[in-house]
């Protein structure tokens, strides 16, 4: 179990923490696309896209919007970790052992 949970442990370590608006930014910039181009070619507004990577009124990305930015910048949308949040929550909900075990550790119990 101990070996599990290093191997979790360095998994986590490595896998992006740059949250969704900055990670977006970033890669458009690199690829030479406005906001505007972004949007149209993920199908989201321009006025979602821009509060969503302001993180204006608190609003997160869903997962479908994750996954359209993604496909456009040519990237996986596990690079998120708003992503990767949303599929975990999904887990845990859908496996009360898994709630339980988080649960346990996160609390130090």
């Amino acid at each position: 179990m101990a070996r599990h949970a290093q191997a979790n442990e360095g998994a986590s370590a490595a896998l992006p923490q740059e949250p969704f608006g900055e990670v977006v930014r970033r890669l458009a910039a690199e690829q030479r696309l406005t906001l505007r181009a972004l949007a149209r070619a993920s199908t989201v507004s321009v006025s979602h896209l821009s509060r969503i990577m302001r993180g204006v009124d608190g609003k997160v990305p869903k997962a479908s919007v994750m996954t359209s930015v993604a496909r456009v910048l040519g990237i996986d949308p596990a690079v998120f970790p708003e992503y990767r949040e949303g599929i975990a929550r999904e887990a845990v909900a859908a496996d009360p052992r898994l709630r339980d075990e988080i649960y346990v550790r996160a609390s130090g119990g």
